[in-house]
């Protein structure tokens, strides 16, 4: 089930503290987040949400993308299974189901770079083209951070919201967690939309 977060702006302590509480109720095995300093893409993972916490508060940054997961293929034990993903100058993370394979099974099926045992790195590879991500059995709601910009696409088959509060831009994976948070002008993205940050 996982929880999707995306933020753009000023780093507002008590918003994110809301928006996390209520987003761990989708994910409760591993978190993490990535961010952008100088260009260039840094990746942060945690088994602990307090760790997560801790963290997050002390690099405070303006924008960043973050994933609480539920695990339902691959060990979330070994931290490399866990999102977000890095490849090279992108980092991203997502709620949904690409492939129900082993790894093994898909380094047979598909020629993208497989950095660890999560289906997500053929979404990773996919997410530029529209028309291979659209069709198929395919369920995702996704966001990139990819050159300080942060880019979110979702399906039909998964939710993905984002509104504004005090003038930063949230993206979580339902309504209710940006209900919650008391995030105003709240909407769905629509599906098959690039929105960009």
């Amino acid at each position: 089930m996982c929880s999707v977060i995306g933020f753009a702006g000023e780093y507002d302590r008590e918003t994110l503290d809301d928006v996390f509480k209520y987003s761990r109720i989708r994910g409760l095995h591993a978190f993490g987040y990535a961010y952008c300093k100088d260009e260039v893409v840094i990746v942060k993972k945690f088994f602990k949400y307090e760790h997560f916490i801790n963290s997050i508060h002390k690099t405070k940054p303006n924008k960043f993308i973050s994933h609480f997961r539920y695990s339902t293929s691959g060990d979330h034990k070994v931290l490399g299974n866990n999102q977000p993903l890095k490849n090279g100058d992108e980092a991203l993370v997502f709620n949904g189901v690409v492939s129900q394979m082993t790894l093994d099974e898909m380094k047979k099926a598909y020629t993208c770079h497989f950095g660890s045992d999560n289906d997500g790195w053929i979404l990773f590879d996919l997410f530029d083209s529209l028309k291979d991500i659209r069709g198929g059995k395919l369920t995702y709601a996704a966001i990139m951070i990819r050159k300080s910009k942060i880019i979110a696409v979702r399906n039909k088959k998964r939710p993905l919201w984002y509104g504004s509060k005090n003038g930063n831009t949230i993206i979580a994976s339902t309504l209710d967690i940006l209900k919650r948070s008391n995030v105003d002008e709240v909407a769905e993205l629509k599906c098959n939309v690039y929105y960009k940050w």
